[in-house]
């Protein structure tokens, strides 16, 4: 599996934000699933598991698809692609906090700068 669907991404916003979430727009969740299993010349553009969980993460954060609580939902989506692929993650806590800030903030700018940071680096 090389990442989660619209359907999946529904069900971990219903389990952070709650069973009542409210999606502000639906494109912006298959945006996030197609640039995460985008192709050019039939390569895989995010290679690794982790760059996969970077983008998907930078597209959550940056394009804030739910009404509220899209902070949460944005880490969350990402840790949850990390597990499906037995990758472990290097950062929790406040410094996955700050990373999904940062990214909100344009403070970290990449897919790359993500990546290294949920490596733990």
């Amino acid at each position: 599996m090389d990442g989660l669907t619209v359907d999946d991404l529904l069900q971990v916003a219903a389990r952070v934000v709650g069973p009542d979430v409210a999606v502000a727009d639906h494109g912006l969740l298959a945006a996030a699933v197609a640039r995460v299993g985008a192709t050019v010349d039939g390569e895989d553009v995010y290679a690794t598991p982790v760059e996969k969980a970077a983008a998907l993460l930078h597209s959550l954060a940056l394009n804030g698809p739910l009404v509220s609580g899209n902070r949460p939902f944005a880490l969350a989506a990402a840790l949850v692609l990390l597990g499906l692929h037995d990758e472990p993650a290097g950062i929790s806590g406040p410094d996955a906090v700050a990373l999904v800030t940062g990214v909100m903030t344009g403070r970290v700018e990449t897919v790359g700068q993500i990546a290294r940071a949920l490596r733990g680096r």
